[in-house]
């Protein structure tokens, strides 16, 4: 009914671990240095979900998730040719991702007591179970020239060609049929070459202004679930972009300036929902045919008095998926019964009804992740004493509104008013986050005590909001208010 209320059965549990090393190599031949970047992580997860977010006992997901990566990059970067500043390289990925143990949707019919509610994970009975394991398998090779043709003048040019290979495995088992998906391999391969150009004048020392072109690449994905016919198990499309930009930077005594203006041309661009395929939740990704982002930002810091600083930042942004784009997205319609379960009541009616999955047209309407217009502003102010202080800190930042992670519409279900049905549903309202922060240092520097404050105002508001279809929404707050203490010391 409002922020902050929770409707499930039992206990939701996210247990994620993550263990990483690296090695960096550097040797300098005369000629350039030469860098080696080795990096190995692993992660396990453990998560259980009340999927269907109510407190009838529906469907319960558990899950146990473990990833290895192995990256490798080599770098040659030489600068003993006048006027030339030049760098090749390549880099290696490998990626593995699987359940290592089956994940399970279970169901709430206690079998333990029946007609009971359930209380712990042995009351549910298993439903189905999942498999699913993925190998990525990337390598890349790049080279960057920079020619300073003047004292004031450098132009760049640099190109990369990427290559990914993908391989997956799923399999449901269920002793029902419309939920049983048999063991299923598929592969895909990817690959982009991505230049890169700039030019870069200096108008006077510390300031200059710009130009650059480039574009990007992202590979296509696969789900990590099989849909009900296994032959249309293929990965969202690849990503491409060509990005301009524009702009100008100074830097003197006491001020720093930058200011761009930028325009985003994307392809084929991806884009994620929440879905339940086979009995489980899965992050479904598809494609939007194209879509474009174009704005301005700025960022300033002064010190208009000696040991006072302020700063601040500021973006106007207009990113819209382009014409054609046809989403599977999570509208609602009214049912007639109070939204289907229980009882919901809600200011809003239409949150109310219950979520229906639509084919909805998010043409032209607001990409995820991309308020109109945020900013913030920071100041900071020290009380010197010798070789440490007294320092005094603030900053605000301000995020318009915007749509979060889910960019479905209310769309056309019974109920929904006309003025509605193209109104992105899953949206965070404008904010602002106040911190602030005073930190001693004694007068050597050695011992510093700091204490402060995140989102001193408690401001409540989300960093996840989606639905699905014939389940509940879901929105994961962020941090509230936070206070703390850090004391330091310094060799």
């Amino acid at each position: 009914t409002r922020l902050g209320v929770v409707a499930r059965d039992i206990g939701n549990i996210n247990d994620y671990k993550q263990h990483e090393g690296g090695l960096t190599l550097d040797l300098d031949t005369g000629f350039g240095s030469v860098k080696s970047i080795t990096g190995y992580s692993t992660v396990s997860f453990y998560g259980a979900f009340d999927f269907d977010g109510s407190y009838i006992p529906i469907t319960y997901n558990t899950s146990t998730t473990k990833e290895k990566t192995f990256q490798q990059a080599v770098d040659l970067t030489v600068t003993s040719i006048e006027n030339f500043d030049i760098i090749v390289g390549a880099t290696y990925f490998h990626d593995k991702n699987y359940w290592s143990k089956p994940s399970i949707n279970w169901t709430g019919l206690n079998q333990n007591s029946p007609g009971t509610v359930p209380t712990t994970i042995a009351d549910f009975a298993p439903l189905s179970t999942g498999h699913f394991n993925m190998k990525k398998e990337a390598w890349a090779a790049y080279a960057d020239v920079t020619f300073r043709a003047s004292d004031r003048l450098k132009l760049n040019l640099g190109g990369r060609y990427s290559e990914e290979r993908q391989n997956v495995f799923g399999q449901v088992d269920s002793a029902l049929a419309v939920l049983a998906r048999a063991g299923t391999h598929k592969s895909a391969k990817f690959s982009k070459f991505t230049p890169r150009a700039s030019i870069t004048y200096e108008l006077a020392p510390r300031t200059n202004i710009y130009a650059s072109y480039s574009k990007g690449f992202r590979s296509g994905a696969f789900n990590s679930a099989l849909p009900a016919n296994t032959s249309l198990w293929a990965p969202a499309r690849q990503e491409s972009v060509d990005a301009f930009e524009l702009g100008f930077k100074t830097a003197g005594s006491g001020l720093r300036f930058e200011a761009a203006g930028f325009y985003y041309d994307y392809k084929d661009i991806q884009v994620s929902t929440t879905k339940t395929i086979a009995g489980f939740a899965i992050v479904d990704i598809t494609n939007a045919p194209k879509a474009k982002i174009y704005g301005l930002e700025g960022s300033f810091e002064v010190e208009p008095v000696e040991n006072l600083t302020l700063r601040g930042s500021a973006t106007w942004l207009h990113a819209r998926y382009g014409a054609g784009f046809t989403f599977s997205g999570v509208g609602v319609a009214n049912s007639g019964t109070g939204g289907g379960v229980g009882i919901n009541t809600n200011s809003d009616p239409l949150k109310t009804y219950l979520n229906v999955s639509q084919i909805q047209d998010l043409s032209h309407l607001q990409m995820s992740r991309s308020p109109n217009f945020a900013a913030a502003f920071g100041v900071n102010y020290l009380i010197p004493n010798k070789d440490g202080g007294l320092r005094f800190a603030a900053n605000v930042k301000y995020t318009d509104s915007y749509v979060i992670t889910n960019p479905s519409v209310w769309g056309t279900g019974p109920g929904v008013p006309a003025d509605r049905q193209r109104q992105q549903r899953f949206r965070e309202g404008a904010y602002a986050l106040l911190s602030a922060s005073i930190t001693w240092t004694d007068p050597t520097d050695h011992y510093s005590l700091r204490l402060w404050g995140t989102n001193l105002t408690d401001h409540r508001y989300r960093l996840h909001y989606t639905g699905t279809s014939n389940y509940g929404t879901y929105s994961p707050m962020a941090e509230p208010r936070v206070i703390g203490a850090t004391a330091g010391y310094k060799f």
